[in-house]
């Protein structure tokens, strides 16, 4: 829906711009965005534009950079607990940090409910290029349950901090790392699902379901 409106945009630019019939500007538009809309097989055996394709993967990278650079953060922030935090202090925070893992997509959730469920009501498309990256924040908590959230993991990660560091350890602070980018991945596409859906719902009936 956002290369149809890319497409008509293109086409009423034309007219105006060189004073020219809908059809002849409809066909310069066309000769233009030849490549563009040339038709790719995708990993997964299905057919789409170049120009989907890339703006798809455009908007997924942005995700998952804006992922990465909370990641950092987070591991910043817990390195700044555990020096200015007593073990146990460090604990409650990351118990309220679980908690918020928890509540803040549950929230957002319940909250753009009817939103959500036409996921299942138009299920026979994509609405938009976030909605299958939601799916990163189920399996992403669980390693974060099994890694920082654990809470025998609280105090082992307080130690970590200050220097007594094993090989099991680094193993840890990999899965935990990329737990966390999966999550946050999939919460920020979570928002950007509903974000970029109220652009297009108004669409959504010319589809059958």
């Amino acid at each position: 829906m956002e290369i149809h409106d890319h497409f008509c945009t293109h086409i009423s630019e034309q007219m105006e711009k060189d004073h020219i019939s809908f059809d002849d500007a409809f066909l310069k538009t066309q000769v233009s965005w030849k490549f563009d809309l040339k038709m790719i097989k995708l990993g997964n055996g299905k057919l789409m534009t170049d120009f989907n394709n890339n703006i798809a993967a455009g908007q997924q990278r942005g995700v998952f950079t804006r992922a990465f650079l909370l990641v950092l953060l987070v591991f910043l922030l817990m390195f700044v607990a555990t020096r200015s935090l007593s073990e146990n202090q460090f604990s409650n925070l990351t118990v309220w940090f679980w908690v918020a893992l928890i509540l803040v997509p549950l929230v957002y959730l319940l909250s753009n409910f009817k939103d959500f469920k036409l996921i299942r009501k138009f299920n026979k498309i994509t609405l938009n290029t976030h909605q299958k990256s939601i799916i990163f924040l189920f399996p992403s908590y669980i390693l974060l349950q099994n890694t920082m959230l654990a809470f025998q993991s609280h105090s082992r990660f307080y130690e970590l901090y200050h220097g007594d560091f094993t090989k099991i350890d680094l193993a840890k602070l990999v899965v935990a790392f990329f737990g966390l980018l999966g999550y946050f991945g999939g919460l920020i596409s979570m928002f950007s699902f509903i974000k970029r859906l109220q652009k297009t719902k108004s669409f959504l009936h010319y589809f059958n379901y």
